[in-house]
């Protein structure tokens, strides 16, 4: 198990990216697509139109509590412990299917259409230079099989090491890599690295969960601790994950720290 860990670690390091195959088995990931088209429908029959090149819901998990359980997993607490720290936190998460629907032709305004589509990395930058590497990192949980014809993620290996440098949102870069990976795979990746979604295509989807993971002083992208405020049955790592102890005091009379125990 050690000998694992320390070789997924090196690949965050070295390579940027490491994946880690059968975490969920086929049948749960068929299972969770299922609620997953369920969500979707619901959402835009109550909210709005989700996008036409791909379907992406931000904190999933608020209309679905059962989909907590994609925040906290084993494998990968145990790589982020090492790499960050024990009190790391989520900073954003999303669900989203990369599939061509076709059906916006009035060119309506949607729900994050074609998320990700141009070349981007997810990190932050600061004096005009990207954060070193291994700040932050993004798992990816793949229900479907990650593929070119569905529209997989495409990477530049090493990337995350360059850090005066920007991708240009569409350059084609020759020496690029393709995210693949059966049902049930978790890749991690440095959010240095660049990266970019596939052309989606219109007969496959590409279910996916991306979730973004940094040190707990780190902002997240939504009130999460507002957001579950009522909810009381949350298992301490999710609330960890959640930002639940590491929300700042009013004043220094209050506390002097910021992180708190659960």
């Amino acid at each position: 198990m050690k000998k694992e860990l320390n070789k997924h670690i090196q690949n965050l390091k070295t390579k940027g990216i490491t994946f880690l195959d059968n975490v969920f088995s086929k049948k749960d990931c068929n299972k969770y697509i299922q609620r997953f088209e369920k969500l979707c429908h619901n959402f835009e029959k109550k909210n709005k139109k989700l996008g036409d090149y791909g379907q992406t819901i931000q904190n999933y998990f608020s209309y679905d509590k059962k989909l907590l359980k994609f925040l906290f997993i084993k494998e990968v607490d145990e790589i982020l412990k090492k790499l960050i720290d024990d009190n790391y936190v989520l900073i954003n998460s999303s669900l989203t299917n990369r599939f061509n629907r076709k059906k916006n032709f009035k060119k309506v305004s949607s729900h994050f259409d074609n998320l990700g589509g141009k070349w981007h990395h997810d990190s932050r930058i600061i004096g005009g230079k990207r954060l070193d590497k291994g700040f932050s990192y993004t798992v990816v949980i793949m229900f479907d099989k990650f593929t070119k014809e569905n529209g997989c993620t495409e990477y530049v290996e090493k990337s995350h090491l360059i850090r005066d440098k920007f991708p240009k949102k569409n350059k084609s870069y020759k020496n690029s890599k393709l995210i693949l990976g059966g049902q049930g795979t978790v890749a991690i990746f440095d959010t240095g690295l660049w990266h970019r979604a596939g052309s989606p295509s219109s007969k496959f989807s590409r279910w996916s969960i991306f979730a973004y993971y940094g040190p707990w002083f780190m902002k997240p992208y939504y009130d999460f601790p507002n957001m579950f405020k009522k909810n009381s049955k949350l298992s301490k790592n999710l609330k960890k994950l959640l930002h639940f102890n590491s929300i700042p005091p009013k004043n220094e009379l209050e506390r002097t720290y910021t992180l708190t125990k659960i």
